[in-house]
């Protein structure tokens, strides 16, 4: 039984689906790197995916890097401060039952919160083992002003962190929004997928914009907004193709497809799907589709 090395092991790569009111999409996070940010050294994460606002079926591609770093095992990434940016905390490696800290940012953000309103408190501490790797996590509650971690019950990981998000947004004493929510972790050692997540394994397969695209000249859907059926016009070689609803149930697979293919709709619901189509040399596209 292996040991975890707590963050960023190589090949790590992380993906969420977004759970926002009003909004759906997908995003891949991916290791990237090393360097030095705000005198500390540093791990480069790139993000990428895709945001669709529900009510006016506005897109929003996202291609962004973020920084962390781990010092003294403490997981820390940059914030806001009256200073100037700063490294704050995220997420301990060293806690025990009691350690208790805020999300970064929660002093912009929560503005008028009282006391330790949001506060997060550790409660527990365990392991589980995956793929013969021993990962510790730590279970941890949400002081909402009565001093005791009452809300939000859940558990963050080595390696993975955080089940709502990578970095989740703090907590004023009131809930506003689902935000992110991680569906799979994996590296060169392992892969994790939350036992909640919709369609399973499938989103470890969901790597928005992480692997390059095809050409727009060589790939086309039709029509968009289509009813009963869409036709895919593909590259002359094999490809899989993986259709997910808005709230991230897969509804649609099919393997092997080379030229024009036709799928059947009739059945689906209005509504926006994002599609995943994925060349047998790994290339990966994804596309968004409208049923009327």
């Amino acid at each position: 039984m292996v040991m975890s090395q707590n963050w960023c092991p190589p090949g790590a790569q992380w993906n969420y689906e977004d759970m926002s009111i009003g909004f759906f999409g997908h995003y891949h996070r991916a290791y990237i790197g090393d360097t030095v940010f705000l005198g500390q050294p540093t791990q480069r994460i790139r993000t990428t995916g895709m945001r669709v606002d529900i009510l006016n079926q506005d897109t929003t591609w996202i291609d962004e890097i973020m920084y962390t770093s781990v010092q003294d095992s403490i997981l820390m990434v940059p914030a806001w401060s009256p200073n100037g940016v700063i490294w704050d905390t995220l997420l301990r490696f060293d806690a025990v039952p009691g350690h208790r800290w805020f999300l970064p940012n929660h002093g912009l953000y929560c503005n008028g919160s009282i006391g330790n309103t949001g506060i997060l408190e550790v409660t527990d501490t365990g392991s589980v083992v995956v793929d013969g790797v021993t990962l510790r996590r730590w279970r941890f509650g949400v002081d909402l002003g009565t001093g005791d971690p009452i809300y939000g019950s859940d558990w963050y990981y080595e390696r993975i962190g955080f089940m709502q998000g990578m970095m989740p947004f703090p907590f004023c004493g009131w809930s506003i929004d689902a935000g992110e929510n991680f569906r799979c972790y994996w590296d060169n050692d392992i892969t994790y997928v939350h036992p909640m997540a919709p369609g399973g394994t499938a989103w470890c397969d969901v790597a928005l914009g992480s692997n390059g695209t095809e050409q727009d000249d060589e790939l086309n859907l039709f029509p968009n907004p289509g009813s009963e059926h869409l036709t895919i016009v593909l590259p002359d070689r094999p490809h899989s193709f993986v259709m997910h609803d808005a709230v991230g149930r897969m509804v649609a697979v099919r393997s092997g497809l080379i030229g024009a293919s036709t799928v059947n709709t009739s059945l689906l619901s209005s509504g926006p799907y994002l599609i995943r189509i994925e060349a047998s040399d790994g290339t990966r596209t994804t596309l968004r589709w409208v049923k009327d």
